[in-house]
């Protein structure tokens, strides 16, 4: 099927892109893919306050109604699942000793505006680490990390054989895709600035 102009009823085969908040709807033929972030739909383009499992629920459940559609026929193709970290010192220097997920390096992730981070592309995933009150002007020490899970067979190991909508509004996926977080962070190798290299003794 094609996409019609509303006014003319002239059939159309390229993509129409619709905003509703920080949400982005694409239609093009019968297909219709929803990006953006569920958390700076919630909270007017801003992602660094607490974003809590009944917000999730009453995100979903507005755009649920709003446009009249099936969550459960809303499959899910990429994820990303992060967490601010207040931490105590300036996160830029910490987001510095972020060398290798695995084998694979960590490199300067490019920014709009202010903000520092890196981050590691597999073919899976990216691993993103950043200063995020440099990035909105934030008197407290915060520190993102979020992984983008770009293939979702990736989840497979942690118990998420696909994922729609649907599953977002139910509390036992959760545990599942923090698992998953903390496994990526517990195979990043990280640099302790604080360990002499010359305190180390010849044997």
């Amino acid at each position: 099927p094609m996409s019609n102009v509303a006014n003319t009823g002239e059939m159309l085969n390229r993509a129409q892109v619709a905003h509703y908040g920080a949400m982005e709807f694409v239609v093009k033929g019968g297909y219709v893919k929803l990006k953006g972030s569920y958390h700076k739909h919630a909270q007017n383009g801003t992602n660094y306050q607490d974003f809590t499992f009944p917000d999730i629920q009453r995100v979903i459940g507005e755009l649920v109604k709003t446009f009249d559609f099936d969550p459960k026929e809303a499959h899910i193709n990429f994820i990303e699942i992060g967490v601010n970290v207040e931490v105590s010192i300036d996160p830029s220097i910490l987001i510095k000793n972020f060398l290798l997920y695995r084998n694979k390096e960590f490199e300067t992730l490019p920014v709009t505006g202010k903000g520092y981070g890196r981050q590691c592309e597999t073919e899976r995933m990216t691993i993103k680490v950043y200063n995020k009150s440099l990035q909105y002007g934030l008197s407290l020490h915060l520190l993102r990390f979020e992984v983008k899970v770009t293939r979702m067979e990736f989840l497979k190991q942690f118990g998420i054989k696909s994922l729609t909508m649907d599953d977002l509004r139910h509390p036992n996926v959760y545990p599942k895709l923090l698992k998953m977080l903390l496994d990526v962070f517990h195979h990043i190798l990280l640099f302790n600035s604080e360990f002499n290299v010359d305190s180390i003794q010849k044997l």
